[in-house]
């Protein structure tokens, strides 16, 4: 049975995902923080779909020692991984460090994502032919390239915070092709769109706005916003489909000169990895 690590599933796009997948056949493993809802979802899955091959990790995106500590979790259970979705991601009010003195956002968004992904990369070779689709977002378009200002105390939070993880979604997404061909690992990530999801944390505003432009019509359902996911994690066209931007309407698209720039790239990677090193 092939295997597939899906982040963020108890709410919005993560659910339909994990749906949409355990429906597919795959053995799949949830990252959740809340336990008792990802139980309760599993359970809500398999009957459902009829698969009861659902297992379920504790894993704090924001939290070095958190994600270790799944990644670790994951190759207990599957020596071969053919799917993995980075699918969570929050945008905070104010902001805010983690515990290991990284913001909040850049921290949940981009370095637990990349240090899973590279945590899982053999799991990923071995399994011959895999996927690692990324949820990005348009926003990036705004993101600030100063990955080192995450580190300071003081600086930008709420959307604009959103903007600088989203870019380093694109920018890993870009660096991990390059860094992969020829090993059957395929690396894509995709905008969702607009969706009214749980996305908005603790940050009221945000949220309220969502809840609105549903009412309105001007979001897509969570079931929509997942359908890109779904595409480029499962459809056969996808299969050998690599370093690739998708729009909401599913369009292939340049990204912008910034994502593109390969220096970026790896500065980004490096800079990841050392902050990977970091744990109280």
């Amino acid at each position: 049975m092939r295997s597939a690590v899906v982040t963020g599933t108890t709410h919005g796009i993560g659910t339909v995902t994990a749906t949409r997948v355990a429906a597919a056949g795959y053995r799949l493993i949830m990252l959740v923080r809340d336990l008792y809802r990802a139980e309760a979802l599993a359970t809500t899955i398999t009957e459902t779909t009829g698969n009861d091959a659902i297992e379920v990790v504790r894993c704090d995106l924001s939290s070095i020692d958190s994600v270790n500590s799944a990644v670790s979790d994951v190759r207990r259970l599957t020596g071969d991984l053919h799917l993995l979705i980075n699918n969570a991601g929050i945008v905070t009010r104010q902001r805010t460090m983690s515990a290991d003195g990284i913001e909040l956002t850049f921290a949940t968004n981009h370095l637990g994502p990349f240090m899973l992904t590279m945590g899982l990369r053999s799991a990923l070779e071995c399994a011959g032919a895999s996927r690692v689709v990324n949820v990005a977002s348009a926003a990036y378009r705004s993101g600030s390239s100063d990955f080192e200002a995450t580190l300071n105390t003081d600086g930008a939070a709420g959307l604009q915070a959103y903007a600088t993880s989203k870019l380093a979604n694109v920018l890993f997404t870009l660096a991990l092709h390059r860094r992969t061909r020829g090993t059957g690992i395929t690396t894509n990530c995709l905008h969702p769109g607009v969706v009214a999801t749980n996305l908005g944390g603790d940050n009221r505003l945000v949220r309220w706005g969502m809840k609105l432009g549903r009412i309105l019509g001007a979001m897509r359902s969570p079931e929509q916003g997942a359908e890109n996911t779904i595409q480029l994690a499962l459809a056969a066209k996808y299969a050998e489909t690599s370093g690739g931007y998708y729009d909401q309407n599913m369009r292939r698209t340049v990204p912008n000169v910034t994502a593109l720039n390969e220096e970026l790239q790896d500065q980004l990677w490096h800079f990841s990895e050392q902050l990977a090193k970091r744990s109280v």
